[in-house]
């Protein structure tokens, strides 16, 4: 086990800037760190910078710091904790700079601090900034930011689930996935969001809704769906039946046919019919459609204020 130290000496947030990205760190200046896992990523090459070093730890889910050697050889370190955990012990170095990378709950505070170019997959702390991060997928969408709660590209991941496996989340957020309630509802019970629904129908249209003062509920309270109003959108509003209405999985007794899929239950009977997670046979619909059927559903969130 390679051992080494971050030290906080001077703090400031600074930025290292890649290809027009600016990277968010607090930098630890003269600071080195014994951490319980750090790798060399690179030494004596030209190419390894800061830059390098930055961008190589914002691909790495389990990199919460860095540290880059300011004189002589050039060095860079990658350590599984912050210069603030428990575990980490400090010491001065005059030859060493330790930066912990930024750390947000969310795409909308990725872009904000200027980790995101593109969209793809990144790493999020939704529960708090020490716990374990969760790999979202974030889309740029009519010049925002959103974090993709669900994607639904064809009927190779089912989503005729119990409740136990949407409180947790599955698949992939590269392809199809259900990001996770209680993922959700941490996120979204930390700030004010918008929901955007991408509903592509089997008329070869994409139809899309918008929704303010978005969020999901404990599960104390079951999960509910809460919002505050419809925008807008050219998918209409099919929300209004589930507002306030708790979420089920396929393991649901609703005394009508029962969940084929895990959705938030109708909010006027607490019974379970078709809804968008419903296989793509003809059953997954959006309900303000009258004869179409989704052939790909996505839904995202992005804050609108703290």
């Amino acid at each position: 086990m390679l051992l080494l130290c971050v030290c906080v000496v001077l703090w400031n947030v600074v930025t290292v800037v890649s290809d027009q990205r600016s990277l968010s760190f607090i930098q630890h200046s003269s600071s080195f760190l014994i951490a319980p896992e750090s790798v060399v990523k690179c030494r004596n090459q030209p190419w390894c910078t800061s830059v390098f070093c930055a961008t190589s730890c914002l691909a790495d889910l389990s990199c919460r710091s860095i540290s880059v050697k300011v004189t002589g050889s050039d060095e860079c370190l990658h350590h599984n904790v912050t210069s603030s955990d428990p575990s980490a012990s400090v010491t001065v170095h005059s030859e060493w700079v330790t930066y912990d990378k930024a750390v947000a709950q969310d795409c909308t505070e990725l872009g904000n601090q200027g980790w995101t170019t593109n969209s793809g997959v990144y790493s999020v702390y939704p529960f708090s900034a020490s716990s374990t991060p969760v790999s979202v997928f974030c889309q740029l969408d009519s010049g925002h930011w959103w974090t993709v709660i669900e994607k639904r590209a064809d009927d190779t991941l089912t989503f005729s689930r119990p409740l136990a496996e949407f409180i947790q989340g599955f698949g992939s957020p590269n392809s199809s996935h259900w990001l996770g309630l209680d993922v959700i509802h941490a996120m979204t019970s930390s700030a004010t969001y918008e929901l955007r629904a991408k509903v592509e129908a089997d008329d070869g249209n994409t139809y899309y809704a918008r929704y303010s003062g978005f969020s999901v509920d404990s599960s104390a309270a079951d999960y509910a769906l809460r919002y505050t109003d419809f925008i807008e959108g050219t998918a209409g509003d099919a929300l209004s039946s589930f507002r306030n209405a708790r979420f089920a999985g396929n393991d649901h007794v609703d005394g009508c046919s029962g969940c084929r899929s895990g959705w938030w239950v109708y909010a006027h009977n607490g019974c379970c019919y078709d809804n968008p997670n419903s296989v793509m046979d003809g059953a997954a619909a959006w309900s303000s459609f009258d004869d179409l059927f989704l052939v790909h559903f996505e839904l995202m969130v992005r804050q609108t204020r703290n």
